[in-house]
């Protein structure tokens, strides 16, 4: 058996501590493969030989001055195996010199292997979403989705009143007007005798239609001021950003939770602190609006970390696909069985043990729809015994509490008390504008056939040389959206205090082609929830047999002096799981002599050592998060 060690491709000496060589595959719960630790190599012989690891790492430090990479990049090193003819990749990864000791002669660096979960947590946090949208093509505005959401805060009663009541003048107003208009076109019975009336009768149509609009416009001021129209902020898809931070670093992404049914349209609606000022005192994005944008406000590694805290995930590197699951996924079977050998006991997991778990999302004091509506927020988990002799000796104990930083979207259901009056006046107010616009709207095209029908005498006069300077444009028919309709579109959406976000919102969505149709899912409240968080991704970590199974329960074995070679070592490199002659297991960690070849593992085995343990439940309450 021999080592041959590279740096860029190049051989290089052995390190001066080659012969200490033993991997360490820690197969923590983040991942079934595993993080493969070596030594700190020391490398020199004191030469300027260009196959001397030192006279290399250093050459790479100074090329940063020039047309190099410099000490930010990593120095690519290899160590391959050489074994009975065959030659084998036993290490590919990079030196970091970053953290290493420099000298002429000697650099002792450590060595991280290439494309693993080391690798991604020293990389994530280097790029934020920002970036990815300012400087390259991975990230644009399609990639955003235009969310609307309505206001439900109380509007000053004053400047409402005063809004109606000129409406109800404008529309007395309006009534009279078109009843003098009917007594005007009764008079004029023929139009070719008496133009001048005809006239008047177009000049009355004109002012009457700019009253209507007038009073609808009027309508519409004060239905702004009490319940605000449908705006919109920009979100994005939580699968869609774990995919362009991937792409970003030559990485696929691939999740069986993200393309669930529950959370394939989970949109995280970053904070929102510069809206434009509208007209009517109003701020934010009435229609869906390119100078508007949706991406997180982070990082890609803080976007991976709180999201495996909310699913309670891990993180699988392997062929440059990033796979993102519950932290008990585990899609391979056991290839490796360890050689029967003595064992010395074993200990239990109770460690592992949290007595009292609490989950919480975050609330935005901007908007208080997240506290006044607090059902879902948070849910507190205890895990007891359920039978005790001496109560000062019980050993459950343990306290976690998991914060993530998105508050929930809260979904419109009702009609808030000045809704329900707009939506009560629109009764009254839509059919009375209506029939105004009808009747309006038909005297229009009476006066367009009478203009049309002048305009054609009057070029007939022209010809025998009388001359009348009378060129009007047709007047344009009047359009109107019941009230009641756009109240009744709300129910449904997004539901905010006011247009600014403190807090990043998290929700469910289901798009419908326009923007405006796009809704809050009804699931949404259901699902994305503390409690449901717990049922279906943060119970594998209970103790409790009786109502989650075997779960959390593991028996730990500790065997040394194991016969292992290469084979093995391939078989387990990619694959956590082994037999132990009679039952599957799971390796947590192994050290293996490559010279001796022979390993020290640790394992464990689901089994259960206890039923004395019960789960209590404890969710928030509506409107009152210390209930």
């Amino acid at each position: 058996m021999k080592l041959n060690f590279y740096i860029n491709n190049l051989r290089i000496n052995e390190p001066n501590n080659w012969e200490e060589l033993a991997l360490e595959l820690n197969f923590d719960k983040d991942s079934t493969d595993a993080a493969v630790g070596i030594n700190e190599w020391d490398l020199g012989l004191g030469g300027s030989s260009t196959t001397d690891g030192a006279v290399l790492a250093n050459k790479h430090i100074t090329d940063g001055l020039t047309s190099g990479v410099g000490v930010f990049e990593g120095v690519p090193f290899r160590i391959e195996l050489e074994q009975a003819g065959a030659v084998e990749d036993l290490f590919k990864g990079y030196l970091d010199l970053t953290q290493s000791t420099l000298d002429c002669n000697l650099v002792s660096a450590s060595s991280v292997e290439q494309g693993g979960v080391d690798w991604l947590n020293d990389v994530s946090d280097s790029v934020s979403y920002e970036y990815l949208y300012e400087e390259t093509n991975l990230l644009n505005n399609s990639d955003f989705v235009s969310i609307p959401y309505v206001i439900n805060s109380i509007p000053k009663a004053g400047e409402a009143f005063l809004l109606t009541l000129m409406a109800f003048t404008t529309i007395t107003t309006i009534k009279a007007e078109i009843q003098q208009l009917s007594e005007m076109v009764v008079e004029t019975s023929n139009p070719l005798s008496a133009i001048s009336g005809i006239l008047k009768i177009i000049l009355r149509v004109v002012y009457i239609a700019v009253l209507i609009i007038t009073v609808v416009k009027l309508i519409l001021d004060a239905v702004k001021l009490i319940i605000q129209p449908v705006k919109y902020h920009k979100g994005m898809y939580i699968k869609d950003l774990l995919t362009i931070g991937c792409e970003h670093f030559g990485l696929t992404f691939k999740s069986s939770i993200f393309d669930s049914a529950e959370f394939k349209k989970a949109v995280i609606i970053p904070t929102q602190n510069q809206l434009p000022d509208l007209q009517d005192g109003l701020l934010g994005f009435l229609k869906p609006s390119t100078a508007q944008t949706g991406y997180y406000n982070g990082t890609f590694g803080e976007l991976l970390r709180s999201m495996k805290l909310m699913f309670n995930a891990k993180i699988i590197l392997r062929d440059n696909v990033l796979t993102f699951e519950r932290k008990d996924f585990n899609d391979s079977t056991p290839v490796y069985q360890i050689p029967p050998i003595e064992r010395n006991g074993y200990t239990v997991n109770a460690d592992d043990l949290v007595s009292n778990l609490y989950l919480e999302f975050a609330t935005d004091l901007n908007d208080k729809n997240t506290i006044q509506e607090y059902d879902g927020t948070t849910a507190q988990i205890t895990v007891l015994p359920k039978k005790t002799i001496n109560k000062d000796m019980v050993l459950t104990r343990g306290f976690e509490r998991l914060s993530f930083p998105y508050a929930l979207g809260k979904i419109k259901t009702d009609f808030t008390v000045p809704e329900k009056i707009i939506k009560t006046l629109a009764k009254v107010i839509d059919p009375v504008v209506g029939t105004l616009i009808k009747i309006v709207n038909t005297i229009i095209k009476t006066v367009n056939a009478i203009i049309k029908a002048i305009k054609k005498l009057l070029k007939a006069l022209k010809k025998v040389g009388i001359k009348i300077d009378f060129n009007p444009d047709p007047i344009k028919e009047i359009n109107y959206t019941p009230i009641g309709e756009l109240i009744d579109n709300r129910i449904g959406m997004l539901m905010l205090e006011n247009d600014f976000i403190n807090t990043p919102k998290i929700l469910l969505i289901e798009e419908k082609g326009d923007p405006i149709n796009t809704k809050v899912k009804s699931t949404n409240q259901s699902t994305l929830n503390s409690v449901y968080l717990y049922n279906n991704y943060h119970y594998i970590n209970s103790f409790d047999s009786q109502v989650y199974g075997k779960t959390n329960q593991y028996k730990i074995y500790k065997v040394e002096g194991v016969p292992f070679c290469y084979d093995d070592y391939i078989k387990v490199k990619n694959n956590n799981k082994l037999y132990d002659g009679e039952k599957e297991g799971v390796i947590d960690s192994l050290s293996w002599n490559i010279w001796e070849q022979t390993a020290n593992i640790t394992f464990r085995i689901n089994e259960i050592y206890t039923n004395n343990l019960e789960t209590k439940i404890i969710t928030s309450k509506k409107g009152n998060p210390y209930a």
